[in-house]
């Protein structure tokens, strides 16, 4: 009720006071449950309860700790905020898997060990894949993680292709290129599916997968073709591919756009120079988004990956507007 009436202060208090050490477990609870809801709701939320949900994942009772977890891990700004008792939990049998995907799904590179022990064990936390992205982002050595998704294509047949190693090697892109020679092994054994994880991978990875070229030349899919202009940087791959295309992409021609992006990166078509200054107009649009108490409305089906989505958002709002104004 208190979120329905915007009462954002009184929401806080409300949790705050329910997880009191004094309450009872159940009390404490729902201190935490309040807790999520107001930072699904609010985007000051995290700042102000991260303290509140760290000191219970200190507290006596097990089930108000794996809440108060879960809770911290929802968020990337609370988990960035409790990043240090995060890592205090790696090695806790009971709440490591979550401290460690909360952990590494903001770029900290402690968790990445961690990550590649989930992964060898065929965990299944959902969102491994978007920690390991998280921290190839932001610079982790890829040795480790590469050589373990490179164990898992090893003893699986050309068959069957796991996700979480191929999204694992496409995080890292080029500085997976060890994992080459298993992925061309994944090109040569298809029989009667499109290897598209393969050819994806080998996309990410560019240049350095030049020994799969003539590979993905047999392949005439749009996902190989973008894969074959990654790793060859060949402007005839994109000529011969948009000579057969009509001029007006259809909405199923989702390739195209890729392929003129790439020519006009690559000096094969005239651009327009950047617009600076003339973005200016869009600023008090971004100001007022910047500015919401609120969480910005979507529909991804999931209130949590919602909220990490408006904390992704926001952040790229900020950046964006500090370069217009620069």
């Amino acid at each position: 009720m208190l979120t329905g009436l915007d009462r954002e202060l009184d929401r806080y208090a409300w949790a705050e006071r329910l997880a009191n050490r004094s309450e009872r477990p159940q009390v404490r609870l729902e201190g935490v449950r309040m807790a999520l809801a107001a930072m699904r709701e609010w985007r000051a939320a995290p700042a102000r309860l991260t303290p509140m949900l760290t000191g219970l994942l200190r507290d006596d009772s097990s089930e108000v700790r794996s809440a108060a977890l879960h809770t911290l891990a929802a968020s990337l700004t609370a988990s960035r905020l409790a990043a240090d008792e995060l890592a205090g939990l790696l090695d806790d049998p009971e709440f490591g898997a979550v401290a460690a995907t909360a952990l590494g799904s903001v770029g900290d590179h402690r968790a990445v060990p961690h990550l590649v022990r989930l992964m060898l064990s065929n965990s299944d936390e959902p969102r491994l894949a978007e920690a390991f992205k998280a921290v190839a982002r932001t610079g982790a050595d890829a040795q480790i993680p590469v050589a373990a998704a490179r164990q898992i294509l090893a003893v699986l047949p050309d068959s069957c292709t796991p996700d979480l190693p191929m999204r694992v090697l496409a995080a890292f892109g080029p500085a997976a290129a060890a994992a080459v020679p298993e992925l061309i092994d994944r090109l040569e054994g298809a029989e009667n599916d499109t290897p598209d994880w393969a050819i994806h991978v080998l996309g990410q990875i560019g240049p350095a997968a030049a020994a799969a070229a003539a590979l993905l030349r047999r392949y005439p899919t749009q996902c190989a073709t973008l894969a074959l202009l990654s790793v060859t940087s060949d402007r005839a791959v994109a000529d011969q591919y948009l000579a057969g295309r009509p001029e007006q992409p259809g909405r199923r021609d989702q390739i195209a756009p890729a392929v003129l992006t790439w020519l006009a990166e690559h000096n094969g078509l005239r651009v327009f120079a950047a617009m600076g200054s003339h973005a200016r107009p869009v600023l008090d649009r971004l100001d007022r988004f910047v500015a919401s108490r609120h969480r910005v409305g979507m529909n991804i089906g999931d209130f949590d990956a919602e909220m990490r989505a408006d904390e992704r958002l926001h952040a790229a709002a900020i950046a964006t507007r500090r370069m217009i104004a620069e």
